[in-house]
């Protein structure tokens, strides 16, 4: 009986497998909202590094933190690039200087 509760537990709890295109198409993905956003002078210096993470991650055989890291660099890079469009459409010159 505590066995099959044992294996209940873990099976409930493994993570489901990661593939080497899932993980590919996430870095893609991330790389290129990240290019857009830079594009739009608004780029974070902490989202390369996530992607670059998330590819040494790939290379090393890590697809599960690979993937983890990938959709982490997707959201900065949403939101970097929202940012940028958001301040390049806002932003008005101070009335002290006109």
């Amino acid at each position: 009986m505590y066995i099959n509760i044992l294996l209940a537990v873990l099976w409930s709890t493994s993570v489901p497998a990661v593939d080497d295109k899932e993980v590919q198409k996430a870095v893609d993905l991330a790389k290129q909202t990240f290019e857009q956003a830079v594009k739009e002078q608004g780029g974070w210096v902490s989202t390369k590094k996530l992607i670059k993470s998330a590819e040494l991650s790939a290379t090393k055989g890590d697809r599960g933190k690979a993937l983890k890291l990938a959709e982490q660099a997707q959201r900065e890079a949403e939101l970097s690039l929202q940012q940028a469009l958001n301040q390049k459409n806002n932003w008005s010159e101070p009335a002290y200087l006109q």
